[in-house]
């Protein structure tokens, strides 16, 4: 296994309309709105937006709602949250892994009900890495250890698992008992991607974005990016890649159809070393970027991080629709962005001084 080294926002004029020039391929906007660049890439839109914002440095804020986990009550004593997802009632899933779980409260934070327990049988976590829902409600959740995923309804009854043929570290729900697999790949740098039919245990379609480095990598490393390939709510798979900063969507049957592009000059390329002569690979960040989400309204929200005098700095960056960058919102150390509701809420998983998540609310205008 690869050992990795983290030294992993921004607040962010106002959007007016503005028309579209084409010209020998390349699309800009008129007007001086927006500083970026569009063009076309073997059937590929591509948005390369400049490293400033459309919105005026300070226009976001977040207003805390509410607040699940702490120190107390056993049944919100987080330990290592993997994953967070909210039901289209409110309902609020997390997937605490480090206790072997999923517990789940209702919109206003209450405690409902948990399930699952350290082992092998139905429904019981050796490993799990990820969770997702499906149309109907249903808890998928992926355990690495068990080579399987688990499926539950929305009570929290386990239903059936599905074996899973390949190392897979995260996953999502394309359509019902159909999935999107990120894989762990031995010996190869980036991330690899797979749609599987947990019907028929047959993959249907295959996503892979792959990283030339100067560095050999040993055959039995396993360096795959931490991203995962995710289906956001408009249906559409979308991947945040950290370095260089990019976010790529693709259609539901794996054809790519947008890169997002930002410069981004905090975000430093990260050195990758070998050691244990050769036997070993080392990656030191220097920042990165992702994973990202989509909000009902279609902006797209991206986490950010990067290293500023010795300190981690975090953000999460706001698109629009088209892929524009607008602005962003710097978030305090030891929190990032790890869910929105369909109501655009967002849920930031804070991890120091223990296990928290925040529940709140963006609002764009000056501070009063």
């Amino acid at each position: 296994m690869a050992a990795v080294r983290r030294k992993s926002i921004f607040a962010a004029k106002g959007l007016r309309s503005c028309a579209f020039i084409v010209s020998m391929g390349v699309i800009t906007f008129s007007g001086d709105e927006w500083k970026g660049k569009l063009r076309i890439e073997n059937g590929v839109t591509v948005v390369d937006n400049p490293e400033d914002g459309i919105w005026e440095a300070g226009e976001i804020r977040l207003i805390q709602d509410m607040v699940l986990g702490g120190e107390g009550d056993s049944r919100e004593n987080f330990f290592q949250v993997a994953a967070v997802e909210v039901a289209s009632n409110g309902r609020i899933y997390v997937l605490d892994a480090g206790n072997f779980r999923v517990t789940a409260f209702d919109d206003h934070g209450k405690f409902l009900w948990q399930t699952g327990k350290s082992d092998t049988g139905p429904g019981e976590f050796r490993e799990a890495v990820d969770m997702a829902l499906g149309p109907d409600g249903s808890i998928y959740v992926l355990d690495r250890k068990n080579a399987r995923i688990d499926k539950f309804d929305p009570a929290g009854k386990y239903l059936n698992s599905t074996a899973v043929k390949i190392l897979a570290r995260a996953l999502d729900v394309l359509v019902k008992d159909v999935v999107v697999l990120t894989q762990i790949r031995m010996g190869s740098f980036g991330a690899f991607g797979y749609i599987y039919d947990l019907r028929t245990q047959t993959f249907l379609d295959t996503l892979e974005l792959s990283f030339e480095t100067d560095v050999k990598i040993p055959k039995r490393t396993s360096i795959s990016l931490e991203e995962k390939y995710q289906v956001l709510n408009d249906g559409q798979i979308y991947l945040a890649v950290p370095f260089p900063y990019e976010i790529r969507r693709y259609s539901p049957d794996g054809t790519p159809k947008m890169k997002i592009l930002k410069r981004d000059t905090r975000i430093k390329p990260s050195l990758i070393e070998t050691f244990s002569e050769g036997k070993g690979i080392s990656i030191t960040e220097n920042g990165r970027a992702g994973p990202c989400f989509r909000s009902s309204q279609g902006y797209i929200l991206n986490n950010c991080n990067w290293v500023s005098s010795d300190k981690i700095k975090t953000a999460i960056d706001f698109f629009d629709s088209q892929g524009r960058y607008l602005g962003a919102i710097e978030l305090p150390n030891e929190q990032k962005l790890i869910a929105i509701d369909r109501t655009d809420h967002l849920y930031l998983l804070e991890t120091e001084p223990f296990e928290r998540i925040i529940h709140a609310r963006w609002v764009r205008g000056a501070t009063r």
